[in-house]
């Protein structure tokens, strides 16, 4: 993988010769997750959610950010209960 390595979150970001990431809205993002447009709001808000851009005041998540959010979020045990 080429591209420069956001020290914060290991994901790669576009340099000069790069291929830009796929991009996401608040729908695509919320489609792919399964939840509703709403819970992807308040997790941008609450700053739970992948990392994000704004282009021309509209959110954007790049599909490398949206994939090391949900590895580094990944649960592994015998509960699905975030709360257990």
């Amino acid at each position: 993988m080429t591209g420069y390595m956001h020290p914060d979150t290991r994901a790669p970001h576009n340099t000069p010769g790069t291929t830009p990431a796929p991009m996401l809205d608040t729908k695509g993002l919320a489609a792919l997750l399964a939840v509703s447009e709403d819970k992807v709001k308040r997790m941008r808000k609450l700053g739970t959610g992948p990392r994000f851009i704004t282009v021309a005041r509209q959110i954007r998540y790049a599909a490398w950010d949206v994939k090391a959010w949900c590895e580094a979020n990944a649960q592994y045990g015998g509960t699905d209960d975030p709360q257990a």
